[in-house]
């Protein structure tokens, strides 16, 4: 299939060049390239976008849906982590553990997701799931999601999407916010960030603090559903203008967080503690070159050091202690260069090293990487109505080698409201430290899991087409469907029965394939002053092959829902968001047969309600709110924090809205 899509790539590349050329004036007569410094829109307040093509341009001319929470909506969701931010966005399910707050889309789980941090990766994966509530919501400027494989532009984990946070950055010559609140379970939020803006240099810090105590669904066992946790973080920018073309950037972050549950495996009870502490340092460099190319070259360096205790209670026979620690260095380069008025060439290079030391690991993990991408952006017709994209990109991988992943992607926009999309692209996800290297022994059950060195990465292909409509000013209409055929999933297999003197062995295997395919829609009414309405709904469809049955823990069914409602003079504003999610199949051996049963959930609601007043001419505003309103979910299956009541208070210096 990435053999198919490459020659597709360079046929429809060659036809889009010759028809640009056909019926347009000479090349001497063309009008000058519009500076790469500056966007070309005509709306300065519009959203502008980066994560679907890796270059700056307006939401309503990208070629790749994306979709955007923007802060202003973060502020009246009142969010505290991007976990909570994405939780109720159509086309986009948060599932909670003991690991965190996990994503989920288009029926595939958080390992076939990506997400990055101003458009780098974050790591500290534990088995797959990156929790997003480690994200505080005080670093959030917006989110961009694309859905969709787009390992193309960002290379491995991209096969379901890419999520990407962007940071704040100073907008005012002085900014602060200061925020507060308090609720059930003993909930603590203290956040403070403030920004500076001069002629040449801006620059902005936040600090956070957030505690909460646990919670259990069943209180007939010692078990707990829910940790208890402590955050605290603080992280700092600067950006600067060295020359009238050449910007500097500098972000650094740095949290602990100690986390604390009970876990109970028949008589014995374990307290658990988590103790963790990541931080991080990206630098950036834009020049403009000429004036029509810009020159991007950025580094990363971040860790992540764990600690986890199990203390079991009344013994110390089983007892365990694991430390690790993960490391990711990182160097990206990236030219755009636009062709005439028309065409956008971005090339790239990016290498990356990662390393992780841990004694769950049969040896440390360390992997090298270097990776090339192209992609040509051309837009064609009078009214430039037809845009077509097609791009690639190399992974090499000291571990599985040379990986090619192209992706091809067109908008066409026959009437000025319609605008319709089509992608179809490959990704792929590279085998991660523990699949490789882990080593597990339950000798009192008989068993041991062991990592697989020579793990082939698993792959995936997608296609996505879509239709969005905007008739006037208040409405927009949009529809998606999407399938990805993955192969060469990575499960655990039976290797080999017990002996006298083995366990029974079970590896890390490519074995699996699976199908997801859906329709996402969604349908945004401004109300005007008054307020906005969202409502979205995507049915998904999927199929284990290797067991012939949809996967584990599919809702087919979800609906979303958001209305924020405002009065423009009293200072009001109320805000109303809700997930309905339909029956979903888990399989568990509940009898103890051998067999797996299956187990349907009952449908559930989960709602959330926040009122807010502004006052002191909206540089004060409280809050009083209230999560999950109808106390859904369980201790087995619907993974929700139970009912939450909290009130606080924001102050913005300049006022909201200024």
């Amino acid at each position: 299939m990435n053999t198919y899509l490459l020659i597709l790539w360079a046929a429809l590349g060659g036809v889009a060049v010759a028809q640009q050329g056909e019926g347009e004036e000479p090349a001497g007569e063309e009008e000058p390239a519009p500076p790469a410094e500056e966007p070309d829109h005509d709306d300065p307040g519009e959203i502008m976008v980066v994560t679907g093509s890796r270059t700056e341009q307006a939401l309503s001319e990208a070629v790749v849906a994306t979709d955007v929470v923007t802060r202003e909506q973060i502020r009246s969701a009142g969010a505290e982590d991007a976990s909570q931010v994405l939780e109720t966005m159509s086309g986009v399910e948060i599932y909670r553990s003991f690991r965190g707050a996990a994503v989920r889309m288009q029926g595939l789980d958080s390992e076939y997701v990506l997400v990055l941090i101003d458009g780098r990766r974050m790591i500290g994966r534990s088995d797959g799931v990156l929790d997003l509530s480690r994200i505080p919501a005080e670093r959030i400027e917006r989110i961009e999601v694309v859905k969709g494989a787009a390992s193309a532009l960002y290379g491995s984990d991209a096969i379901a999407g890419v999520i990407n946070i962007i940071t704040r950055q100073p907008e005012e010559p002085f900014s602060l916010e200061t925020h507060a609140s308090y609720g059930s379970r003993n909930t603590i939020v203290g956040t403070t960030s403030v920004g500076l803006m001069r002629d040449k240099w801006s620059g902005g810090a936040s600090l956070g603090w957030h505690s909460t105590d646990g919670y259990d669904w069943d209180t007939s066992d010692e078990q707990t559903d829910g940790n208890s946790g402590l955050q605290g973080s603080v992280d700092a920018n600067v950006e600067g203008k060295l020359a009238p073309s050449w910007r500097v950037s500098a972000d650094g972050n740095y949290q602990q967080r100690d986390s604390r549950g009970v876990d109970q495996t028949g008589a014995a009870v374990f307290d658990r503690r988590n103790l963790g502490e990541e931080g991080g340092l990206r630098l950036g460099s834009e020049h403009l070159v000429g004036d029509s190319a810009k020159l991007r070259v950025g580094g990363l360096a971040s860790f992540i050091h764990d600690q986890y205790l199990a203390d079991q209670r009344d013994s110390d026979d089983m007892d365990s202690y694991e430390e690790s620690t993960e490391l990711l260095g990182q160097l990206d380069s990236q030219l755009d260069w636009v062709l005439g008025r028309r065409q956008l060439l971005s090339l790239g290079v990016e290498g990356s090293t990662e390393k992780m030391e841990t004694p769950r690991l049969s040896r440390d993990g360390d992997r090298y990487r270097f990776a090339a991408f192209a992609q040509d952006e051309l837009r064609l017709g009078a009214s430039e109505q037809l845009a077509l994209v097609p791009s690639a990109r190399i992974d090499l991988d000291s571990w599985f080698g040379v990986h090619p992943t192209p992706r091809f992607a067109a908008r066409y926009d026959p009437i000025e409201p319609l605008a319709l999309r089509l992608s179809l692209g490959s990704g792929f996800r590279a085998p991660s430290f523990s699949e490789m290297f882990l080593f597990f022994e339950n000798p009192g059950v008989g068993y041991q899991v062991e990592g697989n060195p020579d793990l082939q990465p698993e792959t995936g292909f997608n296609i996505s087409v879509g239709a969005e409509l905007a008739p006037n000013d208040w409405l927009r209409l949009r529809v998606d469907g999407f399938r990805n055929d993955l192969e060469n999933m990575i499960t655990i297999g039976f290797i080999e029965e017990a002996t006298p003197t083995t366990n029974d062995r079970y590896g890390y295997l490519n074995i699996a394939s699976a199908i997801t395919q859906g329709v996402e829609s969604s349908a945004s009414v401004s109300l005007g002053d008054l307020g906005q309405l969202s409502l979205g709904y995507t049915y998904t469809y999927t199929l284990d092959e290797e067991y012939d049955r949809p996967l584990d823990g599919r809702a087919p069914h979800r609906g979303t829902m958001g209305l924020t409602m405002a009065h423009p003079w009293w200072g009001l504003e109320g805000n109303l968001r809700g997930e309905l999610v339909g029956p979903t199949a888990f399989y568990l051996d509940e009898d103890g047969d051998g067999v797996e049963d299956t187990i349907a959930t009952d449908p559930y609601l989960n709602l959330k309600a926040r009122l807010q007043q502004r006052l002191l001419r909206d540089r004060l505003a409280i809050f009083a709110g209230v999560d999950n309103i109808l106390n859904a979910g369980d201790a087995l299956y619907i993974h929700l924090d139970p009912r939450m009541i909290y009130g606080g208070f924001t102050f913005y210096h300049p006022p909201w809205g200024s």
